[in-house]
Formats: structure tokens, sequence, C-alpha cells
């Protein structure tokens, strides 16, 4: 079974990302995991859940955002990172090009929604695929979530692509 999570236009508004119910897997025990940018960020967080009924077979993601405290900084689309971790006070008067991070809580919570948070809970063999000219989910944000699943022993390969951006 595949399970595609690629949505288009999602604010999670800091919600946690959810499971795919069970009674739409035909096979439990040959569960692959698909996803590009925000759903990047959905199956790296899939993958690091401790609590999953289910566990996988293999992750692919492409371009995904993998720390949402270390990507607020560097992104053309500050404002997700702020809508997804709900960091934001006054929705009708937001300009998502004007707020900076005022205090350390702020990357506090960014971070604790963020996938590399819980990396050393990750065992699924996992292929990154990556595009060095992405300014939408930078690089290094799959990068260091590459790293740290070698750091961490876990079977994955990097695919780069020098010439590709976020599409």
């Amino acid at each position: 079974a595949v399970v595609s999570t690629q949505s288009t236009g999602v604010g999670g508004f800091g919600n946690v990302v959810g499971e795919a119910k069970p009674d739409w897997i035909v096979d439990k025990n040959n569960i692959a995991l698909l996803g590009g940018s925000h759903s990047g960020y959905m199956v790296a967080c899939l993958i690091g859940k401790l609590n999953s009924p289910f566990k996988y077979k293999v992750c692919v993601m492409r371009n995904p955002v993998t720390d949402i405290s270390t990507m607020v900084s560097i992104t053309d689309i500050p404002d997700w990172c702020w809508v997804e971790t709900a960091n934001f006070k006054d929705e009708h008067n937001y300009n998502p090009y004007l707020v900076t991070i005022r205090n350390e809580q702020q990357l506090v919570n960014m971070y604790k929604v963020s996938p590399i948070s819980t990396i050393s809970n990750v065992t699924t063999p996992t292929l990154v695929m990556l595009g060095a000219e992405d300014r939408r989910v930078p690089p290094s944000q799959g990068l260091s979530f590459y790293n740290g699943l070698r750091e961490h022993g876990v079977k994955t390969k990097l695919l780069w692509y020098p010439k590709d951006n976020h599409s």
C-alpha cells in the first residue's frame, strides 16, 4: 500500500499530522509513504511517531520541511512557518513579511512540531530528494534530516538535483 499525503494549500495551524485510517490500508505490513514539500513534512512527522499503529516499509520525501525553527528565516514563505505552528495572535492584522521572532519560546514551539525533533525515533528506510535551487524549502532542511538519519543508523539515500528548484 502507498500512502501519498500530497496536499495543496494546507495550513495545519499547529495540528499534529494525523494517521491514515486503518480501514483504508490494504496491507498493513507493506506501507510506503510519499510526500513533497508540506507533504514531505507530513511523512517525516509520521515516521518519527512512537505510537503509530503502522510500521512503514519505506518513506520517500521530496524537498521536505524538517525544522520549521530554522526555515522561518531563510524561506520565501515565512508565513507558512507561522501559520503551521500557530505562532501569531491576530490573523486579521497579520503580515507575514513583517513578522519577526520575538522570543525564544516561539522558536521552541516551531522546533517541537518539526520532524527533526523526533528523528531519534525513526527506523523507516528513507529516500530524500532535494532540489539545490529550492528557495521555498531550502535544501538545508532535507540535508539536516538526511544527516540525522545517517547518524541514527537509519538506512537512507539522498538524491541531489543541482539545477532543480521546488517543483
